[in-house]
């Protein structure tokens, strides 16, 4: 039974049987009668009033576990009590960050009141400049009563460079080459009648045609020499082939006209021709009738068509 239930208790009430005869008063204590039998059952008697001794406590029943409540809401965030500070830690080392950029420029201060002290006076400046003088020292220049002059250069001292004849010490490179005219000298002798080369490029010639090819020149000692290439061309008229470039006068004959012979192609015919370079430096090229003289040209054939002019060659001639 569970605990929380009260039993209930039915209360009977005894109908009791005739009195019987008064015995008679003994002189002594009687021994206790036999207790009679008990009487039948009465009538059930009212319902008692008032409830009834708790019965006693019945055993712990075993429930099965009930399902999970659902999650409550969440509480009141807590406050936490601040920790106690760490100890320093080791300095760090950073590395320099780059430059910032530059700040705009600030606004501008306000003028100054007054008028500064003035300064110390200046040394003379220079107030003009004279022509070139000669008179060579090491600072090239010379400074009198304000006015400068530039010296020309010297064996001893530098120095600008005038139209004056002058010397030079030191050795002197160029890098871009150098132009002389009309000579050059090496101790007392013109150096180009030693030894020069010019490289023309394309060089036009005219007369029995116009052809653009290579020329270069060069002279040792009295000796020059003229490499041409293929100055050739299929047509022709009846004329002598004319070099356009005019020889500088190193390479010009000092006392007549010169000439030689040449291959050449005729109409198609590989034949001699001859060449003749004159006083002045005008190299032509024509056909050979008289060998014997250096102007003795005479034109190419006139047919339409043919191979004419200079094959590759080599012309040497006297400069005497």
């Amino acid at each position: 039974m569970s605990s929380d239930l009260c039993e209930q208790f039915i209360y009977f009430i005894a109908i009791p049987g005739p009195v019987g005869p008064t015995g008679i008063s003994g002189t002594g204590s009687g021994e206790t009668g036999v207790t009679g039998p008990t009487g039948p059952q009465g009538l059930m008697g009212p319902a008692g009033q008032g409830t009834g001794i708790t019965g006693p406590t019945g055993p712990q029943g075993v429930g099965q576990t009930g399902p999970t409540g659902q999650t409550g809401p969440t509480g009141p965030q807590g406050v936490g009590q601040t920790g106690q500070t760490g100890s320093t830690g080791p300095q760090g080392v950073g590395q320099t960050g780059q430059d910032g950029q530059t700040g705009p420029t600030g606004p501008q201060g306000p003028a100054g009141q007054g008028t500064g002290i003035t300064g110390p006076t200046g040394s003379p400046g220079i107030l003009g400049l004279s022509i070139v003088g000669n008179a060579p020292n090491a600072n090239a220049a010379t400074l009198t009563a304000q006015v400068l002059n530039l010296e020309a250069a010297s064996t001893g001292f530098p120095g600008v460079v005038t139209t004056a004849d002058q010397a030079f010490s030191g050795i002197k490179t160029f890098m871009n080459g150098i132009i002389v005219t009309p000579n050059v000298t090496f101790g007392v002798a013109n150096l180009f009648s030693n030894y020069c080369i010019i490289n023309y490029g394309l060089t036009s010639w005219t007369g029995a045609f116009s052809i653009s090819q290579n020329l270069a020149i060069q002279r040792v000692g009295q000796m020059a020499t003229v490499f041409l290439g293929n100055v050739l061309n299929n047509g022709s008229f009846a004329s002598i082939l004319t070099c356009s470039q005019v020889f500088p006068p190193e390479f010009c004959p000092g006392t007549a006209d010169r000439g030689g012979n040449l291959p050449i192609y005729n109409n198609n015919l590989p034949t001699l021709g001859y060449f003749s370079i004159t006083q002045g430096g005008v190299l032509t090229v024509g056909t050979a009738d008289d060998t014997s003289a250096p102007n003795a040209l005479s034109p190419f054939a006139l047919t339409a068509g043919g191979l004419t002019g200079i094959s590759d060659c080599v012309i040497c001639y006297s400069l005497y």
